[in-house]
């Protein structure tokens, strides 16, 4: 599949017409062109409290297991950002998947 020029964060919306009928099924994926998924697990850090200067840099509000976030709502954890993609609660930051609720805007 060729994006042409596009690049970043994009939207792709793919259509499968049923050729002998009027169905048809639609499904919208969220896709980063070229760029990079965040990703790199930088050192697993166990429980522990650990990096001094990690935690101070962080500037979204710590992540609550027992709030309720909204689609674009942003959260630290774990030394990470994360934007809900949509309405959660309960569901740790990172441990989702790539498909899951939680996007990793990187490291704070």
């Amino acid at each position: 599949m060729s994006f042409g020029g596009f690049t970043g964060r994009q939207k792709v919306l793919a259509v499968w017409n049923i050729a002998d009928t009027a169905n048809a099924f639609y499904s919208c994926v969220d896709v980063n062109i070229g760029g990079t998924d965040g990703g790199g697990n930088g050192g697993g850090g166990g429980t522990g409290g650990g990096g001094t200067g990690g935690g101070s840099t962080c500037t979204a509000p710590a992540w609550d297991p027992a709030r309720v976030y909204n689609g674009g709502d942003t959260v630290s954890y774990d030394g990470h950002n994360w934007r809900a993609k949509w309405w959660v609660t309960g569901d740790k930051p990172g441990t989702t998947g790539t498909w899951g609720v939680w996007e990793d805007l990187g490291a704070c």
